[in-house]
């Protein structure tokens, strides 16, 4: 097996003479023009038990009120190679960056490819399919996250509208399992009814005849497409009735979750108790009753994770309250909320120990500075609601 180098998509297709651009690769257009957008700033911050590193880190990126990025753009690649979670070879020897670029940005090889040294890969295994069909890839590095499903996958499908893909064109997706299983068929039957879906396994590689591939509409740290976001949204909201103002308050539960355990959750329950605030568990609902309980919330607290996602939902002017182990200076949320019209609130708590990786590990939260955040909440929402029925 030959070596894989690995270059952005944009300078492949560059024009750039110095670059040698793979056989079969096609810019079809732009999914999206991008010149910028801006988010809310933060509502409230609460940093007092943040590590410093991470502190420093919190405070840089809050203070990223605006986000530039290049047109979101979609290629179309003949003899194309998908290894791992969704990286993609063009040409037998060109890694495309931007499919991997979370396993890239740490140094980390991408799974299913063995590092050479040098920023060069070799596969760890000869292809063990090949595919006629013309392919839409919506596989993503931790495509089985029901976060992540969201804002890469489905984001990007409720836009597929836009692509000019020909006739006969599948979806490629990873093998979901249980919940996340139900989840992605729901998805796909709003967003792509018809269309066939076949499953990629991270430790195959497949070779495509024609691979359609969309530039990331999400990428972390802060930038997430404000037109696929609102596309999803919409799609999946449209066929439920709402009310007139949102008028729930939430609690999502983490319950014994172990990566990122809320030590002392069952304290920070009984204060939500004492303003009104309900607990809900949104994992083992539908996709669309997710979407329903949360647009109809004007406020939301929990801790950051997947469940959380579902803020995209929340109708502007509600507030959501993240609750981060001091460790996890990571404002995906706040991107996700900000960009669309809530308020992003925040509070750290000190991480009770240090056996798992960095934002992996329990914590609590102060409960005298959560009430703090939780009024001033509770206040603002009273002002922006007044005489509104």
């Amino acid at each position: 097996m030959q070596a894989i180098e690995v270059a952005t998509i944009a300078r492949l297709v560059s024009g750039d003479p110095d670059v040698a651009v793979p056989p079969g690769l096609a810019h079809l257009g732009d999914l999206a023009v991008v010149p910028g957008y801006a988010r809310k700033p933060p509502f409230r911050l609460d940093m007092t038990d943040i590590d410093p590193g991470p502190g420093a880190l919190a405070e840089e990126y809050f203070r990223q009120d605006m986000t530039y990025h290049n047109s979101v753009r979609h290629f179309r690649l003949a003899d194309a190679l998908v290894v791992g979670q969704g990286t993609v070879v063009a040409g037998e020897s060109c890694l495309i960056r931007d499919s991997a670029a979370e396993f890239l940005a740490n140094g980390s090889a991408p799974d299913g490819l063995t590092g050479l040294g040098d920023g060069r890969f070799m596969l760890k295994a000869p292809p063990a399919a090949i595919i006629d069909r013309p392919s839409l890839l919506l596989k993503r590095p931790w495509w089985s996250n029901y976060g992540h499903w969201l804002v890469d996958a489905a984001a990007l499908l409720a836009l597929a509208d836009r692509l000019d893909l020909p006739a006969g064109w599948q979806i490629v997706t990873g093998r979901h399992h249980g919940l996340m299983q139900a989840i992605v068929r729901e998805t796909l039957e709003l967003l792509a009814p018809g269309v066939d879906v076949v499953d990629h396994p991270d430790d195959e590689v497949w070779r495509f005849a024609e691979l359609h591939y969309v530039s990331p509409v999400h990428i972390p740290p802060l930038f997430k497409l404000p037109a696929a976001i609102a596309a999803l949204r919409e799609r999946v909201l449209r066929s439920r009735a709402s009310s007139r103002r949102p008028y729930r308050t939430l609690y999502v539960e983490r319950g014994s979750v172990v990566p990122r355990r809320l030590v002392n959750e069952a304290e920070v329950i009984r204060l939500c108790g004492t303003l009104g605030i309900e607990v809900v568990s949104p994992e083992g609902l539908s996709l669309s009753d997710q979407a329903a309980l949360f647009r109809d919330a004007a406020l939301v607290v929990g801790v950051k994770g997947a469940a959380l996602t579902n803020a995209l939902f929340c109708a502007p002017g509600a507030h959501v309250v993240a609750l981060s182990p001091g460790d996890f200076p990571d404002p995906f949320f706040w991107d996700l909320v900000g960009q669309s019209g809530s308020f992003y609130s925040e509070i750290f708590g000190p991480v009770r120990s240090r056996d798992l990786p960095p934002a992996l590990n329990p914590f609590t939260v102060d409960l005298g500075r959560l009430r703090a955040i939780l009024t001033a909440c509770f206040e603002d929402i009273a002002s922006a609601w007044a005489g509104v029925p």
